[in-house]
């Protein structure tokens, strides 16, 4: 029975990939007790896993039938290697002059007061700055109990 489960399942592979079946499925050869076990063909492999420098590309194959468990799939890697990653390849941020500090942030109490400077040229992002903060107080607070 198992047998023509097996043979039937392969037969609608080759029909719906319209493939030779060495192309579409593998089965591997069980155990004395197990089912053999259908996969299908490997997927293409992944992009590089970065983007400078020594990473792994992926592909995998997933068990159709004959005792798989429960998503059963296996992967191969293989070594991608990239040009060398570069911290020089970066462009040095320039930033303007610090601007004015705020007023105080409370009229009494311990408050904070800022100041900013904008990134102008360089490896910025758009609208980048930066922010000093400092803490100030200007009075004590007055508690009329």
């Amino acid at each position: 029975m198992i047998k023509i489960i097996i043979i039937v399942l392969i037969m609608i592979i080759s029909d719906v990939n319209n493939e030779e079946l060495n192309n579409s499925t593998e089965i591997s050869k069980p155990d004395d007790n197990e089912e053999p076990k259908v996969w299908t063909h490997w997927t293409k492999w992944s992009g590089c896993s970065v983007t400078c420098g020594i990473g792994h590309i992926k592909r995998n194959r997933y068990c159709l039938v004959g005792g798989c468990g429960l998503n059963e799939k296996q992967s191969q890697l293989r070594t991608c290697t990239l040009p060398t990653c570069s911290t020089q390849a970066r462009k040095a941020k320039l930033w303007d002059h610090w601007g004015k500090w705020s007023c105080c942030s409370v009229t009494c109490g311990p408050g904070k007061m800022t100041r900013w400077r904008h990134c102008v040229s360089g490896g910025c992002s758009i609208g980048e700055k930066e922010a000093q903060i400092k803490s100030c107080q200007d009075k004590p607070c007055i508690n009329y109990n």
